[in-house]
């Protein structure tokens, strides 16, 4: 009998499905290793500007509108990769948002040519360099973190342990000098 062909029988009976081989690690320079099954440019940059991790697509990686968790809950890469590294997605923010007021003056100039506005298109900008800024925080960090990724690979060590199931929740109620109280 040919190897494997028993797990092709089972799976043919429909007794189960053999569990897939694990993942192997594929080294790169300087003796680092990648983390299994890095996706492609494209896909890390597509979930980034959805607010996915860009290494596994999972969601819910902010604990509030602005909070970024250290670890995603799906593949356990660590967001904080390295010292200094939220710099970038505050270039990132400022980029767009001047792209976004350059695309809107130009845009109000062109339209009102003529009886131009200089009010109405100072509030408008003024609006959107105050207001998009704030919204567009946690997809600069995803979006960051993706283009980060594509640049420097994430290797074996920058995936932390698993997630403790409701490690993020509430923490314990009480505290430890009202346990020491309560013991006396």
């Amino acid at each position: 009998m040919l190897p494997g062909a028993h797990a092709l029988r089972v799976r043919a009976k429909g007794a189960g499905v053999a569990p897939p081989p694990p993942p192997t690690r594929k080294p790169v320079s300087k003796g680092a290793v990648l983390a299994p099954d890095a996706p492609s440019r494209g896909k890390m940059f597509a979930r980034g500007l959805v607010r996915h991790c860009p290494w596994c697509g999972s969601g819910h990686l902010f604990h509030a509108y602005f909070k970024l968790k250290d670890q995603c809950p799906r593949c356990s890469l660590r967001f904080q990769r390295l010292d200094g590294q939220w710099s970038g997605d505050i270039g990132i923010n400022t980029v767009v948002t001047f792209g976004l007021l350059y695309v809107t003056l130009m845009v109000g100039v062109i339209a009102f040519w003529g009886r131009i506005n200089i009010a109405a298109l100072t509030a408008i900008g003024a609006f959107l360099v105050v207001v998009f800024p704030a919204l567009f925080v946690p997809f600069a960090k995803t979006l960051w973190l993706a283009i980060d990724l594509m640049m420097r690979p994430a290797e074996a060590d920058e995936f932390g342990p698993a997630p403790v199931e409701g490690a993020d929740d509430e923490p314990p109620e009480g505290t430890l000098e009202e346990a020491d109280a309560g013991a006396s």
